[in-house]
């Protein structure tokens, strides 16, 4: 009996192995007429979990009737399976972003896109063309889908933020006058 009540989860590689020692015990106490009956299997099932598991305890405890033990045992193994399968998600996810984030950079003086020339077109090339304002090209607004993309010529770009880099003013070498 001081076995029975003192076996944990811990001890043990998986929920199954848990659950089998509990209920070996139990059968080894009935065989010596020290039955152990549904209710005491569940609780010292639910009283020997970790905290990993203390979510599906609660949920155990709290329904009316316990559930049988083989139930409880059924439900502690699909969340067992669930956190295993958490956890290979999770290891995948680190690997991938590990890989991606130690390949070298792309290169970002060509641009991702092909160079759009219609940037500067307003609503677009055939939308707006002859009907009241805004129909030139000179629109006020360009066109949602119309975005300015930097032209694959050019080296000046800076990579965050789309201008040139600021230069001094160029003087043009002039005489005074008389």
């Amino acid at each position: 009996m001081h076995k029975f009540s003192n076996t944990r989860l811990d001890a043990f590689p998986s929920v199954s192995a848990y659950c089998q020692e509990l209920k070996v015990l139990a059968d080894q106490l009935a065989n010596i007429n020290a039955p152990v009956d549904n209710e005491r299997l569940v609780l010292q099932l639910i009283a020997g979990l970790n905290e990993s598991y203390e979510g599906i305890a609660t949920i155990l405890q709290q329904q009316e009737p316990l559930p049988s033990f083989y139930t409880a045992r059924s439900k502690l193994i699909q969340v067992e399976t669930r956190k295993a399968e958490q956890a290979l998600v999770a290891s995948k996810t680190v690997t991938a972003l590990n890989t991606t984030t130690s390949r070298a950079p792309p290169n970002t003086e060509s641009p991702q896109q092909p160079y759009r020339s219609d940037y500067s077109r307003g609503r677009g090339m055939s939308r707006g063309h002859g009907r009241g304002r805004g129909s030139s090209d000179r629109s006020r607004y360009p066109h949602p889908n119309s975005y300015w993309q930097p032209p694959p010529y050019a080296p000046w770009m800076n990579s965050w933020s789309g201008y040139p880099p600021p230069q001094s003013p160029q003087y043009s070498p002039w005489t005074p006058p008389p």
